[in-house]
């Protein structure tokens, strides 16, 4: 997953209702530089956390969680005295939203009762972790990544977790989850604005966000009130929905955007470049679109509108035909019923190169040197992580020179591509030693390479595309008489 997803999660996470910080790359202190109140200036709003994640595109995402009614049971599972198992042999442990964290254990997510309080520790290596946050996917630590085991909601917190209070046998009503950046939890606010108004509200953000009916259906369901069937509650939601869909919501347009389409003498709504750009460019649509300039591919980010499955799993992938299939579907059912295909990948490759991404780029933008706690190693990497031993003064120079020159070259070639950069370090080792993982390490698995074709194949330059870091490991068998050919291409 590449650093910029990492802004693309926050927000996703933001858009369920939850609470959400930055937290200092690949470790789990907040990001004080960005937050003076550490998790207790987490947030739902899209803006800061746009923000946020701009300024420092490849921070860790830290997840408040009583501020997001949820609580976490930390499994310290990979420690041998580990005392979960025992512990939940004679208790129901419901299927719910699970992470592996980055040391190993497992993280169970579930949603809270108001008013319900928790107990720090359940037993030897288990925490409740409830009035502190935890980091979520795709953050790392210590090198190593979170990652959601499963898609699920997550589950009402079982009564075995809390700690009992007076309340604890009064009814309880479990808090809704929560739908965008701009909905409060729901239970509130249908006390003070009414049901009717506030789904009618919800209903309508779900359309314009591409929903389907059933999707709709199976949110609304849970906010079926007493004395009323379920069949009552969908009776009433299809109503909203075919009024949303009938006005435009799906188009995500507001009154006076619509206005501004180009129409024909009848009033209709004119399939052409301007009506089709204009409508994805306000729709959901304006959001997943992107261009890599690394790799020089048009891009999906974040889930399409109407894609079915959980956004948080979307992987940022390349654009397929069949993606424009599904931009026309979706125009000819909000209100462009003949667009054209070719219109559509016009308007696509438009909207691409209005959102320009560099992932290895921003990744280097974003780190950052503190002198406080940071160790300069610019020169002696070589010899600490690579196991270098120079022999002589002349010796420990040389490869002081080659660690140093090595990084700025590869900064400088994502930072100003093409710039002048004409030699390649060689790594002599026994076989096994590691010299193609620490490569692959030191560039990120994603933008490391080792089987590039041989450099006088016109296939070697398309290789290259989305790349940082080449092994070639089939140097030492090149005829001298590619000499030239190899010098030329590396140089490019």
């Amino acid at each position: 997953m590449t650093i910029e997803t990492k802004k693309v999660a926050a927000l996703t996470y933001a858009f369920k209702g939850w609470h959400i910080f930055p937290v200092t790359p690949n470790q789990k202190i907040p990001f004080g530089s960005l937050v003076s109140k550490g998790h207790l200036n987490a947030t739902t709003s899209a803006a800061q956390i746009t923000e946020w994640w701009t300024e420092a595109p490849n921070a860790n995402i830290g997840l408040n969680l009583e501020a997001s009614g949820l609580v976490c049971i930390d499994v310290d599972s990979y420690k041998s005295d580990c005392g979960f198992d025992d512990f939940i042999k004679d208790k129901h442990l419901p299927k719910t939203l699970t992470q592996k964290s980055a040391s190993g254990g497992t993280h169970y997510i579930f949603k809270t009762y108001p008013g319900d309080s928790y107990p720090g520790t359940l037993c030897k290596g288990v925490d409740i972790k409830y009035n502190g946050y935890i980091l979520l996917s795709p953050s790392g630590f210590n090198g190593r990544p979170y990652e959601w085991q499963n898609d699920l909601e997550p589950a009402q917190a079982p009564d075995w977790l809390a700690k009992q209070s007076p309340k604890a046998t009064e009814p309880k009503t479990p808090l809704l989850p929560m739908y965008s950046f701009k909905q409060p939890r729901l239970l509130e606010v249908i006390a003070n604005e009414g049901w009717h108004n506030t789904v009618l509200k919800l209903v309508g953000s779900m359309v314009a966000c591409g929903e389907d009916d059933e999707a709709i259906h199976r949110f609304t369901d849970d906010l079926t009130l007493e004395g009323y069937s379920l069949a009552d509650t969908r009776a009433e939601v299809q109503r909203m929905i075919d009024g949303a869909r009938a006005k435009g919501f799906g188009t995500e347009l507001a009154e006076e955007s619509s206005a501004e389409l180009i129409k024909s003498s009848r009033g209709d709504v004119i399939n052409n470049h301007y009506n089709v750009y204009t409508t994805l460019r306000e729709s959901a649509w304006g959001q997943v679109f992107a261009f890599n300039e690394l790799a020089g591919t048009k891009m999906m980010l974040v889930k399409p509108p109407g894609e079915r499955g959980n956004p948080s799993f979307f992987k940022p992938r390349e654009i397929k035909d069949s993606d424009y299939s599904r931009v026309a579907k979706w125009c000819n059912k909000n209100g462009l019923p003949t667009v054209n295909k070719s219109v559509i990948i016009d308007c696509v490759q438009e909207l691409c190169e209005e959102n320009i991404i560099s992932p290895v780029r921003h990744y280097l933008e974003g780190l950052r040197f503190d002198p406080a706690c940071h160790e300069p190693q610019l020169s002696h990497w070589m010899e600490r992580y690579l196991g270098a031993k120079p022999e002589s003064p002349e010796e420990r120079q040389y490869i002081e020179a080659v660690s140093r020159l090595s990084l700025i070259r590869a900064a400088a070639r994502a930072l100003e591509p093409g710039c002048k950069a004409d030699s390649v370090p060689i790594l002599e080792g026994g076989q096994g030693l590691g010299k193609s993982t620490a490569i692959r390490v030191l560039h990120g698995a994603e933008w490391f390479g080792d089987a590039l074709p041989p450099m006088g194949n016109k296939d070697a330059s398309g290789y290259l595309r989305g790349l940082w870091g080449i092994e070639l490991a089939e140097l030492s068998f090149q005829r001298k008489a590619e000499i030239e050919v190899q010098k030329a291409f590396i140089s490019r």
